[in-house]
């Protein structure tokens, strides 16, 4: 248990860019063919700046590909999440210093709904992750950049803007105290 507490932990500390790379060469089995792999790494794809000196692990053609799984699997993974009464409170109780905790309760709810996916564990933990820090609520929220892990770079839906059309005109108050 120390052992996957600890790479937890180590996905925790990550950003979300290095995160959905991580996805993404993960999913790469499932989202690509051999020959587009190979051609990836021909094309210098699992590359990184990444250096001794800490600069994080990213790459633009695995964020997309990790993009395409969060898309292409999204009605199963909010399936197995959203609804799901004990997780949500599990979530509740649990501290911030026992995350882990909440997130071997998620990859237990991925593992048992999809499972497709239970053999990539090193995925399921990663989407975990993901979730968990993004939040229940927020993850399953109605809201469509909402209702996947957080994606950096990806576009955002306009919010809706409240309008006074409904309310009717607006009233101001005159200063002999009467209205207009």
């Amino acid at each position: 248990m120390d052992s996957l507490k600890g790479h937890i932990n180590e996905l925790w500390a990550a950003s979300s860019d290095e995160l959905v790379t991580l996805l993404g060469l993960s999913a790469l089995q499932l989202e690509k063919s051999p020959s587009e792999v190979l051609r990836l790494g021909r094309n210098g794809a699992f590359a990184s700046d990444a250096t001794v000196m800490g600069f994080a692990y990213e790459s633009a053609e695995l964020r997309m590909v990790g993009t395409s799984f969060l898309t292409r699997w999204r009605g199963e993974i909010r399936a197995a999440i959203c609804g799901n009464r004990r997780l949500l409170a599990k979530e509740r109780a649990t501290a911030l210093n026992e995350m882990h905790v909440l997130v071997n309760s998620v990859v237990v709810a991925l593992t048992t709904h999809i499972t497709a996916l239970a053999p990539f564990s090193g995925l399921i933990l990663i989407l975990s992750v993901m979730i968990v820090r993004s939040g229940l609520a927020a993850y399953c929220g109605d809201e469509p950049e909402k209702a996947t892990p957080a994606v950096p770079g990806a576009p955002k839906t306009p919010g809706k803007r409240k309008t006074r059309q409904a309310a009717g005109p607006k009233r101001t108050r005159r200063r002999n105290g009467g209205t207009s």
